[in-house]
């Protein structure tokens, strides 16, 4: 009998964590030759509280933010030697993991770089649907 009720309890803890309201948002920076770009300093700021992290992108000019709390946040990257960079309007969603890759122009060709406006996102986490048939679409109302 307890053998049936773990893989239950297992299944039913990871629907709960699974729904926390927390997100991912995620990137490299690169400059304009595709070259990665590390050590930048990387800082994302929840619009609506101004709840704020900061983190130095990887070897591989990568930066990773977990956790997030769900939200539109704004992402401010500074390298030395390259405009910095700005991007407001980014919705990270519930379970979602934003990926946001960014090109740093070389400093003195640019002043800085503001991207505006809503961005698309792709949401690789699980969804439930389901697939109609040609029949079924034609009969919808």
């Amino acid at each position: 009998m307890l053998n049936k009720i773990t893989p239950l309890f297992v299944c039913l803890c990871a629907s709960v964590f699974a729904q926390a309201p927390i997100g991912t948002l995620e990137g490299q920076i690169t400059d304009p030759a595709s070259a990665v770009i590390s050590n930048a300093e990387v800082t994302v700021r929840q619009t609506q509280t101004g709840f704020e992290r900061t983190v130095h992108s990887s070897r591989q000019g990568v930066f990773h933010f977990p956790d997030l709390p769900i939200g539109n946040y704004r992402l401010a990257i500074k390298a030395d030697g390259f405009a910095p960079y700005s991007a407001s309007s980014i919705r990270v969603g519930i379970g979602q993991v934003v990926s946001w890759p960014v090109r740093l122009e070389i400093a003195g060709s640019h002043s800085e770089v503001l991207v505006t406006g809503e961005a698309v996102t792709v949401d690789t986490s699980q969804t439930i649907g389901n697939v109609i048939s040609e029949r079924q679409a034609v009969d919808l109302p």
